[in-house]
């Protein structure tokens, strides 16, 4: 059964995502030529927007750490996850040329293309199994990638800024 956040948070998130759209689009990186002249290191508009935006989201985060003392649950990472997912995640934005955020925009800006690459990324995250600890069927237990035990078992890193 599907379980939804309250209306307010999910406007929140709306209105959070069309923001990002926009500046994605006014930056110029929903644009096919500009992501593949990144991918031959002749243009660095994407990187510059990455950048700025990692630069930008920490210090906002810090700020709002430091001054509202908001409490920030950082999830464990899992080595083979992070490879299967990132390789995954590589051949997709290679075949389409889009990753899934910048897809969206270029289909805002009129690119006709990059729809399958968006339906494509949609139905593969609705046939991903959702792992989750302690689940028999779908939890990685045993081999190289099996969960290990933390140093710091708190999932709050509180305090450590």
């Amino acid at each position: 059964m599907l379980t939804f956040d309250p209306w307010n948070m999910l406007l929140l998130g709306l209105a959070t995502g069309l923001a990002f759209g926009f500046l994605l689009q006014r930056g110029g990186v929903t644009k096919y030529p500009i992501i593949v002249g990144q991918f031959l290191w002749a243009n660095h508009t994407v990187l510059r927007t990455m950048l700025t935006a990692i630069v930008v989201g920490s210090a906002g985060v810090l700020a709002m750490h430091q001054l509202w003392d908001i409490k920030l649950h950082v999830k464990e990472a899992t080595l083979w996850g992070n490879i299967l997912g990132g390789g995954i995640f590589g051949i997709g934005m290679a075949l389409l040329g889009y990753c899934p955020g910048t897809g969206i925009g270029a289909i805002a800006d009129g690119s006709r293309h990059a729809i399958w690459g968006v339906l494509a990324c949609s139905w593969a995250q609705l046939a991903t199994p959702r792992w989750k600890r302690g689940s028999e069927r779908m939890s990685f237990q045993h081999g190289p990638w099996a969960r290990r035990p933390s140093p710091r078992r708190s999932t709050s890193v509180h305090g450590s800024l």
